[in-house]
């Protein structure tokens, strides 16, 4: 069952689910006493821009100020990853120039790679494609970065299978290698 992550609390208190993985920005969600959840990967966001864009040729870290001229293919309103990209441009200074929304990083990215603009991407959500570059962000403090949480959710009371599948995935995610941003 694929419902989004801001209703995973509500499907998960109602019983029709023994297990959830869902993502978070900036804030743990606060599932209740019936349900646990736990931790079990932090995926940082990247910049995507267009592999001729002036920024492709530099190594290491980009900070985010120096995309404020950019126009910019976002995540809809509305959503946490969005109020997570709003703050971290107030953050950085600047009010963003909105070209484009989409609810989808691939969109977000075929579209960047067409020059359209430049965008934030999970960095596991990230493609391989040679008209594509993407350079992690610098950023002024920990507290200040931009990064996806990915949690499991399950009830307190959980069945045994449902406990041995989230051991699983949280096994998994410890031994997962997010890849770093091609050097392109």
């Amino acid at each position: 069952l694929d419902v989004p992550s801001s209703d995973a609390i509500e499907v998960m208190s109602r019983g029709e689910l023994d297990l959830a993985v869902l993502a978070s920005w900036d804030e743990a969600p606060s599932p209740g006493p019936d349900l646990r959840l736990r931790t079990i990967l932090e995926d940082p966001m990247v910049v995507a821009f267009a592999s001729d864009h002036p920024l492709a040729s530099r190594t290491g870290p980009v900070p985010l100020s120096a995309l404020a001229d950019e126009s910019w293919v976002v995540i809809l309103g509305g959503t946490a990853a969005r109020q997570q990209f709003d703050r971290v441009t107030r953050e950085a200074g600047f009010e963003p120039r909105i070209r484009f929304e989409t609810d989808s990083y691939d969109v977000a990215q075929a579209l960047v790679a067409t020059g359209y603009g430049v965008a934030l991407v999970s960095r596991m959500a990230l493609r391989q494609d040679p008209d594509l570059a993407h350079r992690p962000l610098r950023h002024r403090s920990t507290h200040h970065r931009a990064h996806r949480t990915i949690h499991t959710l399950i009830p307190a009371r959980a069945t045994p299978l449902a406990t041995d599948f989230e051991a699983l995935l949280a096994a998994t995610a410890a031994e997962l290698v997010v890849p770093s941003p091609p050097g392109k």
